[in-house]
């Protein structure tokens, strides 16, 4: 007699994307509650999410294959090849705690303690991230400090430089701008959850300014049948009431 397999049952499980990005986008997980344990087999945005939009970028669209890969790390590995061959060997965690505390003796030893040079940041926002890499530690052993961050404080001194303050607005607020100016970036290419806010903004008849040294998608996007002109010698620039898209040769 054949056993017949139960299908598992299913649940979905509402949630936000964990990784270091100001959007926070929310998504939908489909699990399967298996003999072995639950699997998540299928993410999507979620469409009441009001800034997203049940729209996920590539990265995160493809994040269960990355949970569930073959060849996604679970143990500590050791390069035994030259950098960049790719050649690694499994050690225990044993092994490996012992060979980073070994390192860090001899560096204190031969450089001193400011040789050691702590960098770790938010990633996917988890504990480990945060918190894995001790301050206290680190600070006993008196090891160079950090900022730990890399384009928080650029952007807000830039902000500050160019506005007078880094402190910016809520993005979808930009739908009742009148004018948008995008300096220096792709933002139809990388800031995709942006880019139908500014469409809105458009829409509602906000002039829209790209200004950048190279010829973008963002500034593609704007083209001659919606009452611009995307390009112009330096000598010569023009523009009409609504768009303007400036590329520089």
């Amino acid at each position: 007699m054949t056993d017949v397999l139960e299908p598992a049952a299913t649940r979905t499980i509402n949630g936000t994307c964990h990784h270091d990005c100001p959007d926070s986008c929310g998504w939908i997980v489909t699990v399967e509650d298996r003999p072995a344990g639950p699997v998540a087999v299928k993410l999507r945005g979620n469409p009441d999410h009001p800034y997203s939009a049940g729209e996920l970028c590539p990265k995160v669209n493809r994040f269960l294959d990355r949970v569930y890969s073959p060849d996604r790390l679970l143990h500590p590995m050791r390069r035994v090849g030259p950098k960049g061959a790719g050649e690694f060997e499994q050690i225990s965690w044993d092994d490996a705690l012992t060979e980073i505390a070994t390192n860090l003796h001899r560096v204190i030893r031969e450089h001193g303690p400011e040789a050691v040079l702590p960098y770790s940041d938010a990633g996917n926002q988890s504990m480990l991230a945060l918190m894995g890499l001790s301050g206290r530690f680190f600070g006993h052993m008196g090891a160079t400090k950090l900022d730990r961050n890399i384009c928080g404080v650029t952007v807000g001194a830039g902000m500050a430089k160019t506005v007078g303050s880094p402190r910016g607005i809520d993005p979808m607020q930009h739908l009742h701008s009148k004018l948008l100016i995008l300096w220096g970036t792709n933002t139809r290419l990388t800031n995709r959850h942006l880019w139908p806010t500014i469409e809105a903004a458009r829409a509602n008849g906000a002039r829209l300014v790209v200004i950048d040294p190279i010829r973008t998608v963002t500034a593609d996007a704007i083209d001659e049948t919606r009452g611009c002109h995307p390009a112009a010698p330096r000598h010569r620039h023009r523009h009409d009431s609504r768009d303007d898209a400036r590329t520089d040769p």
